[in-house]
């Protein structure tokens, strides 16, 4: 339901935000290969159960007419209209000069400490900044992944996250190799995306813990093993990792009130950006109880 939500609130985000960076948009479509002839029934499955205009099938001709130069196994794909990617450097740009305009004051401070205030005090709750000063609030909301618990282990409470690293990185290729490419491409796990006129994003790896495994990143380039030729041999422009905040034994995120004026918005996995407008929507009514 989050994902819908998220899906129908993203038009209207874009359009408010496009104000602040007229380039912020939507890259669609999302198209995913299938890898085996067992993921393809499993598609066919998929759209049989769905019955909307969310999905489309790919059959295999035309995914061959589409990516000549992708050399893979073809079992055909499933292609997601109104799915895509946003540049989110460029997104986070447009938010806070949004926040920034509706006269939200933005610290950029770590916040170290929370604490319960006394009950004499007009606050319930304060934050404590590295630079010391303290923020006495009514509410507080925490998004902070991974540093979630170091917040609420000091109050008493604590939620069961895991760090999952991904690695990632940008080639150039050939040009001529990313004609018509769509907003992503999901080939055998590994999104690729078209980044300027010549260059590839790959990735992402999916590594418990937080060191990243040079076998994993090699693994990453060649696809699995599936890579074409002209990919592997891609020189290797830029390349990065990061750590998500994935729940242990429940979906992601975290969407939960521990208290009174205690919302934890957090632990979002690999859909962060797409889950940011209904993760906000539910903050929202949330408030209002």
């Amino acid at each position: 339901r989050m994902r819908k939500r998220s899906m129908e609130l993203w038009p209207e985000w874009i359009k408010d935000l496009s104000n602040y960076d007229p380039k912020l948009r939507i890259h669609k479509p999302l198209i995913k290969l299938a890898r085996s002839e067992t993921e393809k029934e499993f598609f066919e499955k998929l759209l049989e159960r769905k019955k909307n205009d969310d999905l489309y099938s790919i059959p295999q001709e035309d995914v061959k007419e589409m990516f000549p130069n992708l050399s893979v196994k073809n079992y055909g794909a499933l292609i997601s209209p109104f799915d895509g990617r946003i540049d989110p450097i460029r997104l986070q740009n447009c938010l806070r000069k949004a926040l920034i305009n509706d006269k939200v004051k933005l610290i950029a401070q770590q916040i170290i400490d929370i604490n319960r205030n006394k009950s004499d005090n007009a606050y319930k709750w304060s934050v404590v900044q590295a630079d010391g000063e303290i923020i006495d609030a009514d509410i507080i909301i925490i998004c902070a992944a991974l540093d979630t618990n170091n917040l609420l282990n000091k109050i008493g409470h604590s939620l069961n996250i895991e760090p999952i690293l991904g690695q990632a990185l940008t080639i150039k290729v050939d040009s001529m190799m990313l004609n018509n490419w769509p907003g992503v491409l999901s080939v055998n796990n590994f999104n690729l995306i078209k980044y300027r006129k010549n260059e590839l994003i790959i990735g992402a790896t999916l590594e418990t813990g937080f060191t990243a495994s040079r076998i994993e990143f090699e693994s990453m380039k060649r696809l699995n093993g599936i890579a074409p030729e002209w990919i592997q041999k891609g020189e290797i422009t830029s390349q990065w990792s990061g750590i998500r905040a994935k729940p242990i034994g429940k979906p992601a995120p975290i969407l939960e009130q521990l208290e009174k004026g205690l919302i934890v918005a957090s632990g979002h996995y690999r859909n962060g950006i797409l889950l940011a407008p209904s993760t906000a929507e539910w903050i929202q009514e949330t408030l209002k109880k």
